[in-house]
């Protein structure tokens, strides 16, 4: 897959309109929290969504490597957007997708789920530099649940990797859409969770 990216192309930027009053910030620790709970939609509750997920580098996706393995076991498709500061690993069903150190895909930190019974999308930028020690980094954006905002996004990513939006993202049922409200309990309880096993 030859995909270039332009050094301007933002997810952050198709939201950012929509943030007047649901903006969030947050540090590292909120983020891989919030990150983790959407993965483990599809690892834990079942879902055989389309992902996409960013990484600043392949070097900072090594350490989810096992866990990607086993979301690609389970998921329709992963695409991982990082800069190639190595050689991304091979694994069956995720597709590594380039991107420029200097653009501005590498300033974002997003994790995309789409499938008939359950999307989310959390879509953010960092504040600070990808190089300040790892507890000081500090990103702004949003997490949602906005059916029209994540089909939005799932679109527009999967034009760039060039794959066909799903069918079912016009097409969901009653019954997927109680799943959905299922599915996001499960979330909150579990990240309600973590949180009080913090304090």
């Amino acid at each position: 897959m030859t995909n270039r990216i332009a050094p301007s192309a933002s997810v952050y930027a198709l939201v950012q309109n929509d943030m007047k009053h649901q903006r969030l910030l947050n540090n590292v620790g909120m983020m891989t929290l919030i990150s983790r709970e959407i993965e483990n939609t599809i690892l834990k509750d079942g879902v055989k969504a389309r992902v996409f997920s960013s990484f600043q580098r392949i070097s900072s996706f090594l350490p989810q490597r096992k866990r990607y393995e086993q979301m690609a076991a389970r998921a329709e498709s992963v695409y991982v957007f990082a800069h190639f500061d190595m050689t991304p690993p091979p694994i069956v069903n995720v597709n590594f997708i380039p991107v420029d150190p200097e653009s501005q895909f590498a300033k974002e930190w997003f994790v995309v789920t789409d499938a008939p019974n359950f999307f989310t999308a959390l879509v953010t930028e960092e504040v600070d530099s990808p190089d300040d020690p790892r507890a000081q980094r500090m990103f702004r954006g949003l997490w949602s649940f906005d059916e029209e905002m994540v089909t939005i996004i799932q679109d527009w990513l999967s034009s760039i990797v060039q794959i066909q939006m799903p069918a079912h993202a016009d097409q969901r049922s009653a019954s997927d859409y109680r799943a959905q409200i299922a599915i996001m309990s499960n979330v909150i309880s579990r990240l309600t969770g973590e949180l009080v096993s913090l304090k």
